[in-house]
């Protein structure tokens, strides 16, 4: 008898907190039944090239003893970013928040378009093997009208990237054409290249998700 009482009173605790914990008064704005599968649809759009990204001001106007200047940034693979865990979604006030997480176990190619003053030109490839990007959507409601925001979309994991360079042409009195441009990487700006990676495809897939995302029903912005 005892045991079917504080059997019953842990019933009931539980029922209290989870109607405290998921709460679905104007404090906290509900999801569509099928919001999952819209979130998949949405992630499942990523193109698989992006071309013509613009890359931080840091970077395009850099000028070294040889005139090396890049270009705007292109990426091939991104529809290997696919969600790796379930969504998860829990209140703030009076926002609802989902967290994501992409993960591409294939390789993510970026290719950034280089000059020398000599007119010499080619590019420098950079690919990672494993990638994963964690974001957050806020969620809110005005006058009955729901609200999606990205709030965040951060690169959380990159293998570090093989970088290779084109053409293999030589510069008289240099050396190669890669070899110089590698150095140049190496010597000074290898941690470049990763911040180029990582503030470009954040800036690319948000840019995506955001225009995709009104084909598929979410009012994001």
């Amino acid at each position: 008898m005892v045991f079917k009482k504080v059997a019953l009173l842990c019933v009931v605790l539980c029922s209290a907190m989870a109607r405290i914990r998921h709460d679905e008064t104007g404090k906290c704005p509900p999801l569509d039944t099928d919001w999952e599968d819209k979130l998949d649809e949405l992630f499942s759009a990523l193109p698989t090239d992006f071309p013509h990204a613009i890359l931080p001001e840091v970077s395009q106007d850099l000028d070294t003893y040889l005139g090396l200047k890049l270009g705007n940034a292109s990426f091939s693979g991104l529809h290997r970013l696919k969600p790796d865990r379930p969504y998860e979604t829990f209140c703030r006030d009076s926002e609802r928040v989902i967290q994501f997480s992409l993960r591409a176990p294939e390789f993510l190619e970026l290719s950034i378009p280089w000059a020398l003053r000599s007119g010499i030109n080619g590019s420098i490839i950079a690919t990672a093997h494993l990638s994963r990007i964690e974001g957050q959507i806020h969620v809110t409601k005005t006058e009955g009208v729901s609200k999606w925001v990205f709030e965040s979309l951060e690169m959380v994991r990159l293998e570090p990237p093989y970088i290779a360079v084109d053409p293999w042409g030589s510069i008289y009195g240099v050396g190669s054409v890669a070899n110089v441009v590698m150095r140049w990487i190496d010597d000074m700006n290898r941690g470049m290249i990763r911040l180029i990676w990582q503030v470009v495809l954040k800036r690319v897939i948000s840019h995506f998700l955001e225009d995709r995302a009104r084909q598929v029903g979410i009012p994001l912005e």
